[in-house]
């Protein structure tokens, strides 16, 4: 029985933790305690549309779609689809109305976690945590930002969705730390674009 409920806490964690709800949960923090970063709600809804509503359209489409023998597989495989056309659009969009810098740097910082989660999925054929990437990515940003009450938050999520991980053996510890070092370095090399 005890094992149970730490399998049920572990699937709800991992749930209420998916990716379009900790990127939303970044840019409502940053509206309200950075209004230097974004700068006017269009930015903020516009930010949620692209990278947290448009991903989150994979879980409610592959209802739809018709004989889906893997769902999970499938919601994973067009979650990644739609994570990739949202983080362009939130990029483009970034330039095309000239958003403050760090908006940008925060698009930049998402599309190349993307490129780089593909790279070493497909490429180097290694499975790297895109649940590590999703919650490491916001916990690096607010750390940026000074934001540090939420990144404590954010930090204590981290260790949840790590355990969860393991506990109901979605990820390695490898590939979870494979997961959390993708934002740094897109964050890093989204400084070296925009910041000097």
């Amino acid at each position: 029985m005890r094992e149970l409920t730490k399998e049920k806490f572990s699937k709800i964690i991992r749930i209420i933790t998916i990716p379009p709800v900790l990127v939303s949960a970044l840019f409502i923090i940053i509206y309200f305690k950075r209004p230097d970063v974004i700068t006017s709600l269009r930015d903020l809804l516009l930010s949620i549309l692209f990278l947290g509503i448009i991903p989150f359209l994979a879980y409610p489409v592959v209802s739809l779609i018709p004989n889906v023998k893997d769902i999970r597989g499938t919601q994973r495989k067009l979650a990644f689809v739609l994570n990739i056309l949202g983080y362009i659009l939130a990029f483009v969009y970034g330039f095309i109305f000239k958003v403050a810098i760090d908006l940008k740097l925060i698009y930049s910082t998402y599309l190349i976690s993307v490129i780089l989660l593909t790279f070493i999925n497909l490429v180097l054929k290694t499975k790297a945590s895109g649940h590590a990437t999703s919650i490491a990515g916001p916990l690096y940003l607010l750390i940026y930002f000074k934001l540090y009450f939420f990144a404590v938050i954010f930090i204590v999520s981290y260790i949840l969705v790590f355990l969860s991980s393991i506990l109901l053996k979605r990820h390695t510890v490898k590939e979870f730390m494979i997961g959390t070092l993708v934002p740094v370095v897109a964050l890093m090399l989204s400084l070296l674009i925009f910041i000097s």
